[in-house]
């Protein structure tokens, strides 16, 4: 058959099914194309075969019946459809134009017209040059629409838009043929008035009806075109009529739901869903809570009527499977905008209620999940993930009472460590967990809430790990690091649990080696230091369990402190010092084998000054612990003493003590002022001084000359106008070392018993040799004197009687700084001293001599005024600190300070902390207690040594008072008085720093057991009974049972009070080392508080008594003396 033209004969019968097959063998080749191989079978090209048919049917259309036609028309329009070239879609649409308009349309074609033209549709709008194909497809689909076949043409177009085959909307076709037919309606007819008068119109309701199929199963695209059909209806007036006409609100809300569910982001969701809250007035009351969906579905805020109705569902009383069924996807929504805080609060509150009215495993579980992957996900607010924490923390709680399932309590544990690495609510709350002696889980200071075998720990303790390893939120993470170590302190929570704490060393030590650990953001304004600071602290609560550990476990730890002491700032190297002072304390006989290495570092940061204090501090400390210096030879001692040295002569330096600032040791520090910028050289001068007299005491003798030569040395030194000079602080610290080498080497000192009558007359002499005042009361009868010697550091008395192997009287060594020829004669009348003796004296060039011995008179009345006074100017360097005991639950000043007695592991407390001394008759200093009438108790708690001495005011031992207001105030005069005051806190909770009221009050060192115990159990754990005795192993001693049992020690201050102390921040000491580690603190702390604050009187000079009484016996000469060739 030719392939063009209108003459059909002979094939005039089989017309249409020849035209079939030459339109189904031919190709989508363009026509005017010339292949690189023209043949005789070469295909010919689909728009040609289509525009040849049209052609024929044009003009021979009588020979077309409507099944032969429809069978043409399906292959025509399925190949165009199939090539979606715009000449074959042009020719195919030109083709039904002409069926249309010179035969009949066949009905049963008309489903395949309309999809062909959805789909010519769209392919033609998305080219601005396929304009004209577009306007072609919708002239032939108004002819169509004009026709018979009008309303048919609607319900196909319904049809082909109400598509529920998923597979086939993703299909390109398939897409095609929806989107066209959504962009016809919404373009072409809908609420279109011209369209309206002249042609068929689609029915609303049925409209509606059939978008939802392609709202659920379309493309974000199709549902695109879908808002923006519904977003006319809803913004026409007749459209809104018609609605509520045909009550298809639901019909339209059932459609919007889908498409606003899968685009909630796009601008097309934004506006159907603000036009809906428009329409508020026309929906029913169970509709507005679909509208109040939506809204937050798009994250649009909600008016008090909106949010009334989207809770009100919720309040229903419906089971927890129920409940959570909705749940999470409403969850999600609300979770996302910090403008829905209000409605999340409500439906997580209400969650709660019915999650705990009546408890289902499946429910909860699922609920624990949902919550637990909402606040991991990165689209929760800050706000939304403190709120759902919160619901689970106190799911927790109701379920932690007695009776509640296990299940509960485990589900929701569980989801708690899941989310503690992202919700520092949740981080804050287990971070509390605490298990007391007898293994009951408790909160903070909450009562206890369940048993320990309840609570899966283990999920707890891998959290923890995971977190310190690293964790990407920051404030979650930092938080951990500054509050471990007061969990890891709780020893009874990790009982059996040794693996983890030897994991987690491992992970802190290696990222303290290696830098390893994460740095902060920089908004935070911190620096890496910060992280290492706290990551030292957590090592420091590690090194508790040091009895748990391996020997090369806790070297390992001890090497980190030195290796990081000194080579960053100096806010890092501080808390790297205070490691090292604990663990002197806590396992002297291990570090003894490193103090060399120890010591070699303190001397190597000796430059920085904002150490000097810790270093010196922790110099003073490790001084009373003689095991770990044991192996020392003299070398070693000659560094301490040369560490002392520099910090002096760093303090000698006028600009540096200008320039010197407040050291800021903690967090807690805050910044320097001008006060401290005075006082804290002064007392590295004087704490230097301390130390060095601390160590020439714990010396052997046989090391002393050395030392002491060494020492004298570097306590001169040259002033700036090239003088060498030697202050008074030097000239008693060698004081000091001389009257304990004199008290060494003549040992003579005895109790020396007054003359009585037997020993007839008696003449006194007191004279002035140097620093030395000395007084001979002399029994001319019975040539017998009694020598008392006053100098700056001491008071001696040595007795002159009998003859040694020569003949001659014995003669006392009061100083070792003397020759053969500096010595004065008991009597002047016998100058050699053969009959009555003689005293070695410093000799004209020790510091501690003169060119002159001068005498006072003996019978100035002033003279012996001079002389009392000096005596009521202790030798000793004596210091009080109160000792307070808080037992269970007590919190009021008046009912603390009627305790009497204390828990036995309080009692064992106060009695190392030194010797029970009556106070009757006392000659000691007893600060204030009385010493006539037992007013303030029979005995108290005295430390001393050579030269220091500290007397406890403690408050269960002194007497109560009927009057409670009288007892407090009675007790109140003692350590309301002082600076520093010792609390045992037994009450399990925090202490508060103004519970006892006082002006001068400016120190508390605070014990608080590391786990809760009763007093009941405190006693149980102070005398076990028979069997528990009888368990006990062989070589277990009591020091081994005090060592097992652990306290917090934290050093608290007012307001302005510089924080130097190594227990700044919580430290966790045994018992077994507690009182020698909390007494040196006490000590420490009343040294510095002197000096801070005697600054009101413009003093920022130590007061030290041994300069006093130095001061005084100068004075005396000055005044009163007359001198002696």
């Amino acid at each position: 058959m030719p392939h063009t033209g209108r003459d059909i004969a002979p094939f005039e019968t089989t017309i249409c099914e020849r035209l079939v097959e030459e339109v189904g063998s031919a190709s989508s080749v363009q026509p005017g194309v010339t292949p690189a191989h023209d043949t005789a079978a070469r295909p010919r090209p689909l728009e040609d075969a289509l525009k040849d048919a049209a052609i024929r049917i044009r003009f021979n259309a009588k020979w077309f019946a409507e099944a032969p036609l429809a069978a043409l028309l399906q292959t025509a329009l399925e190949a165009a459809a199939a090539s979606s070239a715009s000449g074959d879609l042009g020719a195919a649409t030109n083709l039904l134009d002409i069926v249309g308009t010179y035969s009949l349309l066949p009905p049963q074609s008309l489903l395949h017209v309309v999809r062909f033209l959805t789909q010519a549709y769209y392919n033609a709008t998305r080219a601005h040059k396929t304009k004209k194909l577009a306007d072609s497809v919708w002239q032939t689909m108004q002819r169509i629409l004009e026709s018979h076949l009008g309303d048919h043409c609607i319900v196909a177009l319904l049809e082909v838009v109400d598509c529920r085959d998923d597979a086939y909307l993703d299909s390109r076709i398939g897409y095609a043929q929806s989107a066209g037919a959504l962009m016809i309606i919404s373009e072409k007819m809908l609420l279109k008035e011209d369209y309206r008068q002249t042609l068929p119109t689609p029915d609303l309701t049925s409209l509606l009806n059939s978008l939802w199929g392609a709202a659920v199963n379309g493309n974000d695209n199709l549902r695109e075109l879908i808002m923006d059909i519904i977003l006319v209806v809803i913004t026409d007036k007749q459209a809104i009529q018609d609605l509520d006409e045909d009550c298809s609100w639901d019909v339209l809300l059932d459609t919007v739901q889908p498409c606003v569910a899968l685009t909630a982001h796009s601008k097309s969701a934004k506006s159907v869903v603000d036009g809906l809250a428009h329409c508020v007035d026309h929906l029913e009351p169970r509709q507005l809570t679909t509208i109040a969906e939506l809204l937050v579905d798009i994250g649009h805020p909600l008016n008090a009527r909106l949010s009334n109705a989207l809770l009100e569902p919720w309040s229903r009383i419906m089971s927890p499977n129920q409940f959570v069924r909705g749940f999470d996807n409403r969850l999600k929504t609300l979770s996302t905008w910090n403008h829905h805080s209000e409605q999340l609060e409500a439906l997580v509150a209400e969650s709660v209620k019915v999650l705990t009215r009546t408890p289902e495993q499946l429910a909860l579980t699922a609920y624990a999940r949902n919550v637990q992957d909402c606040i991991k996900s990165r689209e929760t607010t800050a706000e939304a993930t403190a709120l759902l924490a919160k619901a689970l923390i106190e799911i927790f709680e109701r379920y932690a009472v007695a009776g509640s399932p296990i299940w509960g309590l485990e589900t929701v544990f569980d989801a708690l460590c899941g989310v503690s690495d992202t919700a520092i609510e949740a981080a804050e709350f287990l971070l509390q967990i605490r298990t007391d002696v007898s293994g009951v889980v408790y909160i903070g200071a909450s009562n206890k809430i369940c048993d320990m075998t309840s609570v899966p720990l283990q999920k707890w303790e891998s959290a923890i790990l995971d977190v310190i390893r690293g964790c990407d939120n920051w404030d979650v993470y930092y938080y951990f690091l500054a509050n471990s170590t007061a969990l890891l302190g709780n020893h009874c929570m990790f009982e059996g649990r040794l693996d983890l704490i030897k994991r987690l060393r491992e992970t802190v030590c290696h990222q303290l080696d290696t830098g390893s650990y994460r740095e902060p953001p920089f908004h935070t304004g911190l620096t890496k230091s910060h992280v290492t600071i706290h990551l030292v602290r957590v090592l420091i609560a590690i090194l508790s369990y040091h009895r748990k550990l391996f020997k090369e476990e806790i070297l390992t730890s001890v090497l980190i402190f030195l290796k990081i002491a000194g080579s960053r700032e100096y806010t890092v190297s501080i808390p790297c010092v205070h490691a090292l002072t604990i663990c002197c304390y806590e396992f002297p006989d291990l570090m003894s084998s490193h103090m060399e290495d120890v010591i070699d570092k303190m001397s190597k940061i000796v430059t920085q000054r904002y150490l000097s204090i810790h270093v010196l501090l922790f110099l003073a400390g490790i001084s009373r612990l003689p095991d770990l210096f044991k192996n020392f030879q003299v070398q070693h001692y000659k560094r301490i003493f040369a560490v002392c040295s520099s910090h002096l002569q760093s303090t000698r330096s006028a600009s540096t003590m200008l320039e010197r600032q407040l050291t800021p040791t903690s967090d807690r520090s805050g910044k320097a002022n001008a006060e401290a910028s005075d006082a804290l050289p002064q007392y590295v001068f004087a704490l230097a001084h301390h130390v060095i007299a601390f160590w020439y005491i714990a010396l052997k003798p046989t090391h002393r000359p050395e030392i002491k030569a060494y020492t004298t040395s570097r306590l001169r030194y040259t002033n700036a106008e090239g003088e060498e000079v030697l202050d008074k602080q030097g000239l008693v610290t060698i004081d000091l070392m001389d009257s304990i080498d004199a008290e060494a080497q003549d040992g003579n000192s005895a109790e020396v018993e007054a003359f009585d009558t037997s020993d007839g007359r008696t003449t006194v002499r007191h004279r002035l040799a140097g620093s030395l005042l000395i007084t001979t009361e002399t029994a001319l009868r019975r040539a017998k004197t009694i020598v008392t010697v006053r100098r700056p550091t001491d008071l001696t008395r040595r007795i002159i009687e009998g003859s040694d192997a020569t003949g001659l009287t014995k003669s006392p060594r009061i100083t070792l700084e003397s020759d053969e020829d500096s010595y004065l004669c008991v009597l002047p009348e016998d100058p050699d001293g053969r009959t009555y003796g003689r005293i070695f004296i410093p000799s004209k060039t020790s510091p501690l001599g003169s060119q002159k011995i001068i005498a006072l008179s003996n019978d100035d009345a002033r003279v012996t005024r001079a002389i009392e006074a000096i005596d009521r100017i202790p030798a000793l360097d004596s210091h009080k600190a109160g000792v307070i005991y808080i037992g269970e639950a007590q919190t009021a000043e008046e009912d603390i300070l009627q305790n009497l007695q204390g828990s036995p592991d309080y009692v064992e407390f106060v009695e190392a902390l030194g010797s029970l001394r009556r106070l009757r008759g006392a000659t000691f200093n007893t600060q204030g207690l009385d010493r006539n009438d037992d007013v303030d108790g029979e005995h108290a708690i005295v430390w001393n040594n050579e030269i220091t001495e500290l007397v406890f005011h403690v408050t269960t031992l002194m007497p109560n008072d009927q009057d409670i207001r009288l007892n407090t105030a009675n007790k109140k005069r003692h350590i309301g008085n002082d600076f520093v005051n010792i609390v045992f806190n037994n009450s399990g909770a925090p202490f508060d720093f103004n519970t006892f009221p006082s002006a001068f009050n400016s120190v508390y060192i605070v014990i608080t057991p590391s786990a809760r115990t009763s007093f009941l159990q405190t006693r149980l754990l102070a005398s076990p009974d028979a069997a528990d005795v009888a368990s006990l192993d062989s070589t277990t001693t009591a020091s081994d049972q005090r060592r097992d049992r652990f306290c917090r020690v934290q050093v608290l201050t007012r307001p302005g009070y510089p924080v130097i102390s190594s227990a700044a921040e919580e430290k966790v000491i045994s018992a077994a080392s507690l009182p020698g580690y909390v007494r040196n603190l006490a000590l420490n702390e009343c040294v510095f508080s002197l000096m801070w604050n005697s600054r009101e009187e413009n003093k920022t000079e130590y007061p030290s008594s041994w300069i006093s009484r130095l001061r005084q016996i100068e004075m005396l000469g000055g005044r009163y003396g007359s001198v002696l060739e």
